[in-house]
């Protein structure tokens, strides 16, 4: 799925940026490390450089801020949470 397509379908356009929040992942890693600040469980969307969705293993901090996202092999792109 494309970036554009998934923005379209999540309405993203449309969200109030204190409800939306994009992790960019330049250096691939099987680790993200996601500083959302949000304080609830977020929805996550994962796209790879090949602007494809892909899924890895949310874990979630405590506090809800942070969350991880696990991956097999060391990938790089971005994350929207919503």
């Amino acid at each position: 799925m494309s970036i554009n397509k998934l923005r379209k379908q999540l309405g993203i356009d449309k969200i109030v940026s204190d409800k939306y929040y994009k992790h960019d992942q330049g250096q691939a890693s099987e680790i993200w490390e996601c500083h959302h600040h949000f304080g609830r469980v977020p929805t996550v969307n994962v796209i790879d450089t090949a602007n494809e969705m892909i899924e890895g293993e949310p874990i979630h901090s405590d506090d809800l801020m942070i969350t991880w996202i696990k991956f097999n092999v060391p990938v790089s792109g971005y994350a929207y949470f919503t």
